[in-house]
C-alpha cells in the first residue's frame, strides 16, 4: 500500500495530461485487483473482487460509432487521427467503467476502512484527470457523444461521493462542462457552505464559486462573497483572499473597458 500511497501523492501534484489519466487508471487496477482492459470494442474486467458483482464486459465501442472511419465532420480521417481517436475512446470508455461501477459497489462495511478511503480518494483523483485531461482531448477530436457521456457520467460519479461538500463540486464542474452557469454557481455555493474555513480546501472551494460568479459576470456577488469571509479566514489564508479581491476588480475593469470598445 505504501507504493501505491506514493504513487497517489506524485499525480496529485503533478499535470493534468492523459499520461496522468492513465496512471491514475493503473492506480485504480493496483487498488482495487481489477484488470481493466477494452478488448474488440468491449470493456472487460478481470480479477474481480468479492466486492464487485461478475461483470465481465460492459459496453460495446461500437455503440458509440457510427462510422469509425469517419470523424463528427463526415470527414475520412488519417491513419493518425483515427488510432489517436480509438486511444481515447478506450480511455474513455475505461474511465466511465471506473467512476460509474466502483462507486455503486464501493462500500465502507465490504472493505477495511483504509482501502476503502485510498480507492475512493483514487476515484477523485481519476474524475479530476478525466475532467482536466480527457474531456477537452474528447471535445477537440471532435467525439461530441463520447463527450456529453462522460459529462452525464460525472453527474452519475457526484451522487455517490460521500463527502457532501466534493458532491456538490462535481455536480458544479459538470454542470460548467454543460455550459449551465446558473446550475454551476449553484452548486459551488452548496459546496461551500457544506465546508468548513478551516479545511484545507476551503481556499480552493472558495476561488472556485467566485470563479464562477465572475463567468457568470456578477461582479458585485463575487466581490460580496470574498468580503463576507475576509474576517473568517486565517492570517496565512488573508493574502490569497487580498488578491482575490484585487482581481475582482480588475476583472470588472476588463468587461468594462471590453463592453465600452463593443459599444
Amino acid at each position: 500500500m505504501s507504493s501505491l500511497i506514493v504513487e497517489y501523492r506524485r499525480l496529485t501534484v503533478g499535470p493534468e495530461k492523459l499520461p496522468a489519466l492513465d496512471a491514475a487508471l493503473t492506480l485504480l487496477e493496483k487498488a482495487t485487483g481489477l484488470h481493466i482492459r477494452v478488448h474488440r470494442g468491449s470493456v472487460v474486467v478481470t480479477k474481480i473482487p468479492a466486492w464487485i458483482p461478475p461483470v465481465r464486459s460492459w459496453k460495446s465501442l461500437s455503440n458509440l460509432v457510427e462510422k469509425q472511419a469517419t470523424g463528427s465532420d463526415g470527414q475520412w480521417l488519417s491513419p493518425r487521427r483515427e488510432r489517436n481517436q480509438l486511444l481515447l475512446r478506450i480511455r474513455f470508455l475505461r474511465t466511465e467503467w471506473c467512476l460509474t461501477t466502483l462507486p455503486r459497489h464501493l462500500s465502507a462495511e465490504r472493505l477495511p476502512d483504509t482501502q476503502y478511503s485510498f480507492i475512493m480518494e483514487s476515484l477523485l483523483l481519476l474524475f479530476h484527470q478525466a475532467y482536466f485531461a480527457l474531456l477537452p482531448k474528447l471535445d477537440k477530436a471532435g467525439l461530441r457523444a463520447e463527450r456529453d457521456e462522460l459529462v452525464s457520467t460525472f453527474f452519475g460519479f457526484a451522487e455517490r461521493v460521500p463527502d457532501i461538500a466534493e458532491r456538490f463540486r462535481i455536480a458544479g464542474l459538470a454542470y460548467e462542462a454543460r455550459a449551465d452557469a446558473a446550475s454551476a454557481v449553484a452548486s459551488f455555493e452548496k459546496a461551500l457552505s457544506a465546508s468548513h474555513v478551516d479545511e484545507d480546501v476551503f481556499m480552493t472551494r472558495l476561488q472556485t464559486f467566485w470563479m464562477a460568479l465572475l463567468d457568470k459576470g456578477d461582479f458585485t456577488a463575487a466581490l460580496q462573497l470574498l468580503l463576507k469571509f475576509t474576517p473568517m479566514v486565517s492570517l496565512k489564508q488573508l493574502p490569497e483572499l487580498r488578491e482575490l479581491i484585487l482581481a475582482t476588480f480588475l476583472e470588472y475593469g476588463d468587461a468594462r473597458t471590453e463592453g465600452g470598445a463593443a459599444g
